[in-house]
């Protein structure tokens, strides 16, 4: 794998969430999935309200209400509205994503024991 720590070009980083109700939890987040690399595009999927009801609980915000706030936010150069609940490598290749910054522990949906698990067996996982 090529060494993206020195690397001119910007490391396309993309990162994911609900953010309903943004607060300091997702703001940190973000910001060290920025400061992951010298020079780093990030790309943050915001998940639409019908797949967060079906997957996870009750969205209190809109679509819009939580896309715009990661919008406005310093880090985030590029915001995916839907973006998918499960990242697959077609889906990285076509937004030419080095690496998805997630927390490290195994995020559990969709009868999977991690949602993740494909992208980490790839490589391309960096623990936020």
């Amino acid at each position: 794998m090529q060494d993206l720590s020195t690397a001119d070009k910007p490391v396309r980083i993309y990162t994911d969430g609900c953010y309903d109700c943004f607060h300091i939890g997702h703001a940190l987040q973000l910001k060290q999935a920025k400061e992951k690399f010298k020079h780093v595009y990030l790309i943050v999927g915001v998940s639409p309200k019908e797949e967060i009801e079906k997957f996870k609980g009750t969205a209190l915000q809109s679509d819009f209400e939580r896309s715009e706030v990661i919008k406005h936010c310093r880090w985030v150069d590029e915001v995916l509205m839907p973006c998918p609940w499960t990242i697959t490598p077609e889906f990285l290749s076509a937004h030419k994503i080095d690496y998805v910054v997630h927390d490290e522990a195994p995020y559990t949906s969709l009868g999977q024991s991690d949602i993740y698990a494909e992208v980490k067996a790839m490589g391309k996982f960096l623990p936020s």
